[in-house]
């Protein structure tokens, strides 16, 4: 797959999020306006699947425990990573070929990080150059490195 190919270009399709309530049902919208290669593609691990059948069973093995008649007019959920502040406890990962999912690809992704009150991962492997990123999403971002080589080449 060439994320420069203009027959693989998304388009971006209303989502209503107030429709979407579980992982499943973001799967589910996610299989019906990708192409059938990007998504396959999205949705597949390297290899043999093992860490993805991993991951679907460590968070299946997660539980919310519902607090009923507790006032929650003010709840804080904000932290912090490596001293940078984030409004909500989640951040974006460095993900290759975004252009694949959203026409803007990684600047979108930032774009929509900075709107949350969190950070974004930019990788390498990105399909924009992470200062692209940067000049359009405000706030602090992270860049993901691969070192090549031994501990010299550092």
């Amino acid at each position: 797959m060439n994320p420069d190919d203009s027959r693989m270009k998304p388009t971006v399709p209303h989502v209503d999020l107030a429709q979407i309530n579980t992982i499943g049902q973001v799967i589910d919208r996610a299989r019906e306006v990708l192409e059938p290669a990007i998504f396959t593609w999205a949705a597949s691990g390297a290899g043999t699947d093992v860490t993805v059948a991993r991951n679907e069973t460590a968070l299946k093995a997660l539980a919310l425990i519902p607090r009923l008649l507790v006032d929650v007019t003010t709840v804080e959920i904000s932290t912090s990573f490596l001293g940078v502040p984030l409004q909500i406890p989640v951040m974006l990962a460095p993900v290759g070929a975004l252009a694949l999912y959203h026409p803007d690809g990684a600047v979108a992704a930032g774009e929509g990080a900075a709107r949350a009150g969190t950070s974004i991962f930019c990788g390498i492997l990105g399909d924009q150059p992470w200062e692209d990123v940067a000049a359009t999403a405000p706030g602090r971002h992270f860049f993901q490195m691969y070192a090549l080589g031994d501990r010299e080449w550092l």
